[in-house]
């Protein structure tokens, strides 16, 4: 609770050096007013149970979403290539190709590599870029947002977005109280894809409780064609193939990010034959039950081993609350 309360940030929530020095920290003690190590090792024991089985569901999460991403490769047989530190040094011939950009990224024969590999892989039916998908770009005008500044919305940011396609939360006030960058309105099934670099993977499926109402001007907003092409596109966009380009392809340097104009005109996204999509469909939504139900695991785990912790903590401060603890040691309660 007391992280919360200090953490700062509007992209990504953040602790401060200087606000985590303020928070107080509980330490057992017993009646002779001496720090307990015996007490001290019993909670710990007890707790570490949980502890344990949460370390688990969490490492298979991981390798979870790890298959997610890797899935797409391996069904079309792509190979991507392997980056080494070895191998950060490249020369590059700009006499043909020489378009407004030298930066080590969108030169790189990494990148090089990536574009060559998906244009003559015999598994994809076709490439297209990402002006070739319904983009939408409606966004509240000075007129509407004149209009609608008493109207209340919920509000989606980019820390709000999963890496299983789920929104885990939002802020909701009237339009007027809202930041600047609420302006995108977002209707169910839409894909919700975040343009900053580091957060790309985060990409959220946008669910019926969120119809009508806005998200932040950090996404990029993609409208697919019908129910089961959420799942192949949001699957494509997830994968390795797709994500190495946001990388390679970013700009800015003090937000590195996939900018609209660099999604729509440079990244390829690869379209599977039909005839093996829907195997690759049900593929990705399985990994996704999978991931998800070691995600709920987790947090149980975690729940209980917090939970747990905390009860025999203030049982043990409870049943000493008439003694003064040592010089130096706070006690909340």
């Amino acid at each position: 609770m007391q992280t919360q309360r200090v953490a700062v940030g509007s992209m990504k929530d953040k602790l401060s050096l200087k606000n985590c020095r303020k928070m107080e920290v509980l330490i057992p003690y017993n009646k002779s007013q001496k720090f307990d190590r015996n007490e001290q090792k019993r909670i710990i024991e007890e707790v570490s149970v949980y502890n344990k089985k949460a370390e688990r569901n969490l490492r298979d999460y991981h390798q979870k979403t790890n298959e997610l991403m890797s899935y797409l490769p391996k069904k079309l047989e792509i190979e991507l290539p392997t980056e080494t530190k070895e191998k950060q040094t490249f020369i590059h011939n700009f006499s043909n190709n020489l378009k407004n950009r030298i930066d080590c990224y969108s030169n790189s024969f990494y990148y090089r590599d990536i574009v060559k590999e998906l244009k003559n892989n015999q598994n994809i039916d076709k490439l297209i870029k990402g002006k070739e998908l319904n983009i939408l770009e409606y966004r509240f005008g000075k007129k509407e947002i004149e209009e609608l500044k008493s109207r209340e919305f919920k509000y989606v940011e980019v820390k709000h977005t999963t890496e299983l396609g789920t929104i885990k939360g939002h802020k909701e006030d009237i339009l007027f109280n809202l930041p600047t960058r609420a302006r995108q309105v977002i209707k169910t099934n839409d894909i919700l894809l975040p343009r900053p670099i580091g957060s790309t993977e985060e990409i959220a499926i946008v669910p019926e409780e969120y119809n009508n109402q806005l998200c932040s001007t950090g996404f990029i907003i993609i409208q697919p064609e019908n129910y089961d092409n959420i799942f192949l596109l949001w699957g494509i966009l997830k994968s390795e193939l797709v994500q190495r380009q946001f990388f390679y392809l970013q700009s800015g340097s003090l937000q590195p990010e996939i900018t609209p104009r660099n999604f729509k005109e440079k990244v390829l996204i690869p379209i599977p034959h039909k005839d093996i999509q829907q195997e690759i469909i049900n593929e990705i939504r399985k990994k996704m039950k999978e991931a998800k139900n070691l995600l709920n695991e987790y947090n149980y785990n975690k729940q209980k081993a917090k939970q747990f912790f905390l009860d025999m903590l203030l049982k043990d401060l409870k049943a000493n609350h008439s003694h003064s603890p040592p010089n130096g040691t706070s006690i909340l309660l």
